[in-house]
């Protein structure tokens, strides 16, 4: 009511139709429509969908259902949401869309009211998150109503958003009096003959997290090239000229990220399996190592308990199947239970989930930070922080910030979306840090 109220107040011509579909209305429903009563908007009852006027040019505010809904909407609602959903109107829908669930619509049949903006009251639903319900939500804004915050964080909940506020919790100050082996040695195992790139973007990225040392293995093909580009750092390359084949001594590292433009070559693979067999090294792992677990299933049940997997929807699609959102994250959740790993969904919302079952989803990023590695950077940013003493839920919830948070500073500040590059981001790392 106070919508329409504020509406009206604006000089909007406002109408408030009240779909007559159940004798019972709450106590909060009847005293609003009695303050309605006492305004000078008009109210009119709909009984069926042709008693909704073609909307043209206007604004739809929804507020039919809200949050507490069980069932999927049907009947006069059904009709009605169905009707305004082909309105030639802005349309605004007020906490949640009506006809959705707060958390898992994965078996929702029914008609849900197609938002352009979202006004969610004080905290976001967990539908929000996934991207099978953007074309619901639209724009989500949060609008705070008073409720104490003292009482919502000791809410027992395993969700859980990333603010600024959270990466500055993480964020461990420097001791003056350290060096660069204070803050770890990274090894970055990528590239592979014409995807040397992948493994300077990890290298770079690395770097710019702040590990003392990186060291990049590569094959021999991108030797001059990593030497050239990356002078802080150091590189052993492979015996191979083409791809990764050989093992190496990994004692020196105190994290290892491995996948970038690897390539899943079978010698690739058999490299990889040795890397995680003889190794009690937590790892890394994105990109093409994620697509060699795909054919070669028993590699997960071998990782080092606080190892990192960091796939994008498809690559989680070929390694777990393709399911609903809810389904997807309750079988995310049995996987680091049962192995003890960390799992990084990257999304819009990109979100970390850990053995204990948190689920952290994180505020940053934009559409101009989907392009080619992309990925690469995150990766080498996760393992530069996990290489420095940072746990692994700290590394994956602070790397996610900072990646996100250098591809909104570059956006604001130069770029377009369009024009945004993997590269960018390295280049804006600093000043995410210094938001910090």
């Amino acid at each position: 009511m106070e919508v329409m109220d504020a509406l009206s107040e604006k000089d909007f011509a406002v109408t408030v139709y009240e779909l007559d579909f159940s004798p019972n209305r709450s106590a909060d429903f009847l005293e609003n429509k009695k303050a309605l009563n006492q305004t000078d908007v008009e109210l009119l009852t709909v009984q069926s969908p042709d008693d909704l006027p073609d909307i043209v040019n206007g604004i739809i505010v929804d507020a039919v259902f809200g949050s507490g809904l069980s069932r999927p909407a049907d009947g006069l609602p059904a009709a009605c949401i169905k009707k305004v959903n082909k309105a030639n109107a802005v349309r605004v829908a007020i906490d949640i869309p009506s006809g959705m669930f707060a958390e898992d619509n994965d078996g929702n049949t029914g008609a849900i009211f197609r938002a352009h903006i979202t006004l969610a009251f004080q905290m976001p639903k967990l539908a929000f998150f996934f991207a099978e319900n953007a074309d619901y939500t639209g724009e989500v804004r949060i609008l705070p109503i008073g409720l104490s915050e003292a009482f919502t964080e000791k809410a027992d909940t395993p969700y859980f958003l990333v603010s600024q506020e959270t990466a500055r919790h993480i964020r461990k100050p420097r001791n003056p009096f350290s060096h660069k082996g204070t803050y770890g040695h990274s090894c970055i195992v990528a590239g592979s003959s014409g995807q040397i790139g992948a493994a300077v973007l990890a290298g770079k990225s690395c770097l710019k997290s702040g590990s003392g040392l990186v060291t990049l293995r590569v094959p021999k093909c991108g030797y001059n090239i990593v030497q050239t580009l990356l002078p802080e750092a150091m590189c052993k390359p492979d015996e191979s000229e083409e791809y990764l084949k050989s093992d190496m001594d990994y004692t020196p590292f105190t994290a290892i990220g491995i996948g970038p433009g690897i390539g899943t070559e079978t010698e690739t693979r058999f490299m990889l399996e040795e890397l995680i067999r003889t190794e009690d090294i937590p790892v890394v792992l994105d990109a093409d190592a994620l697509n060699i677990m795909v054919e070669f299933d028993y590699i997960k049940r071998k990782l080092t308990k606080g190892s990192i997997l960091t796939p994008h929807p498809g690559e989680f699609k070929r390694l777990f199947g393709d399911h609903p959102p809810c389904k997807r994250l309750n079988l995310i959740k049995q996987f680091t239970a049962e192995t003890g790993c960390y799992l990084v969904y990257k999304d819009h919302y990109t979100f970390t989930v850990t053995p204990e079952g948190r689920v952290y989803f994180n505020t940053t990023g934009n559409p101009g930070m989907a392009t080619g590695g992309s990925g690469d950077v995150l990766t080498g940013v996760i393992t530069g922080l996990y290489a420095q003493g940072y746990t692994a839920r700290e590394a994956c919830i602070l790397g996610v910030y900072l990646h996100g948070s250098a591809g909104d500073i570059a956006v604001n500040e130069e770029f377009s979306h369009e024009s945004l590059t993997a590269g960018n981001l390295i280049d804006y790392i600093n000043k995410a840090w210094l938001m910090v």
